[in-house]
């Protein structure tokens, strides 16, 4: 029922949602609202994957998944703006 352009256009939406969500998890530290004191991990285990695997191996393939669900569900906890599931973005690549 939508044409190629507006079926690409909320394609583009959707990624650039998902893909903003993963960024903002893995590069946001401090603690993460509510009274628990919870603090982010994303970001630090983003710095020591980088570090482990500078060249995002298929060896560590699962822990670079992993880190995008849970930079994805810090924003989600934070009151961020979240793309449902992201789980590959191609800056993990």
């Amino acid at each position: 029922m939508r044409d190629d352009a507006a079926i690409d256009s909320a394609l583009d939406r959707v990624f650039h949602a998902m893909d903003g969500c993963a960024k903002r998890g893995v590069n946001t530290t401090g603690v993460l609202p509510g009274g628990l004191g919870v603090r982010r991990r994303a970001h630090g285990w983003h710095e020591q994957r980088a570090a482990e695997d500078p060249q995002k191996t298929t060896e560590f393939s699962e822990d670079w998944v992993n880190l995008v669900a849970l930079a994805a569900n810090e924003e989600n906890t934070g009151g961020g703006r979240v793309g449902t599931a992201p789980t590959w973005c191609p800056w993990m690549t």
